[in-house]
């Protein structure tokens, strides 16, 4: 499942966040209330098997927007998701640079079932180190890998055993 949180901006589409939306100065930004609540939505619909395929073993990937320790992630966690690049790779590890600062917006969260069948997991640095004036949206853009996007991807090795497909 690939999914994109809301962004820690002000203002989406004219809203002015407010209330548990607002900047709380704890360094999660605008809008934590709804990212978490997305997370603790996306965690009840993915218990109630939605595909009907009683297979237990869930990927959730993305740009949550949110930083390892912040609400959403703690969510997920909090339900026994295992955040594979926090959990295999330093503290200080990133996915993301703005403005000189460098994080991990990123993850790549498994089910309990699945986390014990990840061979590995990594973050691929071709976009975030890159100077945006060398990407794909700067005047030196190339059709290579390097600077398609401005987050790091984020790889994971499984090995799904016997399966039955």
């Amino acid at each position: 499942m690939v999914i994109h949180l809301k962004s820690k901006k002000p203002n989406r589409e004219g809203a002015r966040a407010e209330g548990d939306n607002a900047d709380r100065g704890d360094g999660q930004g605008y809008w934590n209330a709804d990212r978490t609540e997305a997370a603790n939505e996306l965690i009840r619909w993915l218990s109630s098997d939605p595909t009907g395929s009683h297979d237990p073993d869930y990927l959730i990937l993305g740009d949550m927007n949110s930083y390892r320790n912040e609400d959403p992630i703690k969510a997920f966690r909090n339900a026994g998701y295992v955040d594979l690049i926090a959990s295999r790779l330093p503290a200080e590890s990133y996915s993301y640079v703005y403005e000189g600062q460098w994080g991990e917006l990123d993850h790549l969260l498994a089910s309990p079932s699945l986390a014990e069948q990840v061979t590995g997991a990594t973050i691929w640095h071709i976009n975030a180190d890159e100077p945006p004036e060398r990407g794909y949206s700067g005047i030196w853009s190339s059709p290579d890998k390097y600077r398609c996007s401005d987050h790091d991807p984020l790889i994971a090795g499984i090995s799904l055993g016997n399966s039955s497909l």
